[in-house]
């Protein structure tokens, strides 16, 4: 009883320290929530009270499920009318929360005062958050024992689908479910996300029986199995007998932030059903039984679970869907004024299954590899595109620059430290601040600003060719090979293969290889589409 006790107030503390009654929820840095934390004396001086420190809609969606979960029903059907009736209860109690909108929005299809169909809902597109998943822990505390996992896969895809029904939303609230029963049960903690992956087929053929149309809902479905499948081969956890989880060395609030938002759909860490139990679950591994170590990688970081609510009105709105997806995407440069924030979020929202997809395909293919073996597979990958976590590794690979790279120690740092031209210095330096200006990583008052590093390259670039040198365009090229690969080294390489062979002679003064490409293609769109010729 002490563990269901401890649970229940633990949740309840961990999502008001991370709601800080919305203070920290718009904050998108872990690491200013946590020098606030510090100025207010560090989380062992805090009081928590509930005119400051107030719950989320979600701590009170949770509650609501626990009390249907304690009544006395005769069989499930009953347990899901009761759910139904308080939930649609509960909607008054959420103004002023900014509740989730797929929980509004569903509450409104919910039908307390019909017998059969009372907990019915159509396929929701929008129902993938972390809704589902924030008020599923009392189910796995309600059929924690092994022996009752069917009940536990089948009420809490229920209770999830009452929301968020969507697989993204509702394997997330199965998720939690298992995983609150697992800690009851002792299992050890490395094991539970191999373990999770075991149980999908079971709520997967659940769903089958029970979902008239399951071929709407297929493609969402690999896409939480592809997400989960690829955090536990980054830990290292995939296997049986990987009882270690990896950690990168250098893991503050800054690199946990990065790791969070990597794993999420749109660049907003926690928002989804797949990310925000796994966000718990990655922080419980780091942090053993510290709960300050705790608290500060799951409530303590930006963009957290609790931090995705938007308000409902009617429909999603254009100003929400602006807040939802980051005004910087993921290579650094400002989205524009007139960015058309809702159609990129509904691509996305599908494109992302087959980025995952691929994302895994290539995983797998470069697994344990020190070498990438160039054949017909890796072509035909390539061809459909690399992960932005791969592309630097093929790139090396593929353009023979990690070859001379490796044959030429030093040699880089060689061209840094020799005398410089004062008129190449001169000509680079006139570019560095015209260098992709609506890049937050180029400007001098970023943290790690890439000036410095493009300079370097394009410097060295100019000595190591000094029939080419420098010339317009160079910087562009440079500065994108920076944001790939974040190592100047690399991209000194890469512009060794890209411009001395890749493309000879696009850049020397008479650029002869660019006219004759031109050329050529004014020739081939007249052969090929002689209207556009014309």
């Amino acid at each position: 009883m002490e563990k269901f006790k401890a649970a229940m107030v633990l949740g309840a503390v961990g999502d008001a320290l991370g709601y800080k009654k919305g203070r920290w929820e718009s904050c998108t840095s872990g690491k200013k929530i946590q020098e606030e934390l510090a100025s207010l004396g560090g989380l062992g001086a805090l009081t928590l009270d509930p005119e400051n420190w107030p719950l989320s809609d979600a701590v009170l969606m949770h509650m609501t499920t626990a009390e249907a979960l304690v009544t006395d029903y005769w069989c499930l059907e009953d347990l899901y009318r009761e759910l139904v009736r308080l939930y649609v209860e509960a909607i008054v109690s959420l103004q002023g929360r900014a509740p989730d909108p797929a929980t509004v929005e569903a509450c409104v299809h919910l039908k307390p005062h019909n017998f059969l169909l009372a907990w019915h809902t159509p396929f929701n597109e929008k129902g993938s958050g972390f809704g589902a998943a924030a008020k599923a822990m009392c189910v796995g505390m309600r059929y924690w024992q092994p022996d009752r996992l069917e009940n536990l896969v089948e009420v809490s895809t229920e209770t999830g689908r009452m929301t968020h029904n969507h697989p993204t939303g509702f394997l997330g609230s199965l998720t939690t479910a298992l995983f609150a029963s697992y800690a009851i049960q002792g299992k050890p903690l490395v094991t539970w996300g191999r373990e999770l992956m075991e149980v999908i087929p079971r709520a997967e053929e659940y769903c089958r029986k029970t979902i008239r149309h399951m071929a709407e809902y297929q493609e969402n479905w690999f896409y939480f199995e592809a997400k989960w499948q690829f955090y536990l081969e980054e830990r290292g956890i995939d296997q049986e007998g990987q009882n270690q989880p990896l950690f990168p060395d250098h893991y503050d609030a800054e690199e946990t932030d990065k790791m969070y938002k990597r794993w999420s759909s749109e660049g907003r860490a926690g928002r989804r059903g797949h990310d925000a139990p796994m966000i718990a679950y990655d922080a419980l591994l780091a942090a053993g039984s510290d709960w300050a170590e705790l608290c500060k990688r799951a409530m303590f970081h930006g963009e957290d679970m609790n931090k995705e609510k938007k308000s409902l009105n009617g429909t999603l709105t254009y100003s929400a869907a602006k807040d939802r997806v980051d005004r910087v995407d993921p290579y650094g440069f400002e989205r524009s004024e007139d960015f058309d924030f809702e159609s990129y979020e509904e691509l996305m929202s599908e494109y992302l299954v087959v980025l995952t997809r691929r994302s895994i395909k290539w995983s797998k293919l470069l697994k344990r590899k020190s070498k990438v073996q160039k054949n017909f597979k890796l072509k035909r990958y390539v061809r459909k595109g690399i992960p932005n976590e791969h592309r630097a590794l093929i790139w090396m690979a593929a353009s023979g620059a990690q070859n001379q790279l490796e044959k030429n120690p030093g040699f880089y740092q060689s061209l840094l430290v020799g005398q410089h031209d004062p008129k190449l210095v001169e000509t680079i330096r006139t570019d560095l601040n015209r260098t992709f200006p609506d890049n937050i990583q180029f400007r001098k008052t970023s943290d790690q600003c890439l000036q410095k590093a493009l300079y370097n390259v394009l410097l060295a670039y100019g000595h190591h060719d000094p029939a080419v040198g420098y010339c317009q365009g160079m910087n562009f090229v440079a500065g994108y090979l920076l944001i790939v690969t974040k190592d100047e080294e690399k991209s000194f390489w890469l512009m060794d293969a890209l411009l001395g062979r890749i493309l000879p002679d696009y850049y020397t003064p008479a650029m002869l290889g660019l006219k004759t490409d031109q050329e050529v293609l004014g020739e081939l769109v007249k052969l090929k589409i002689p209207r556009v010729g014309q």
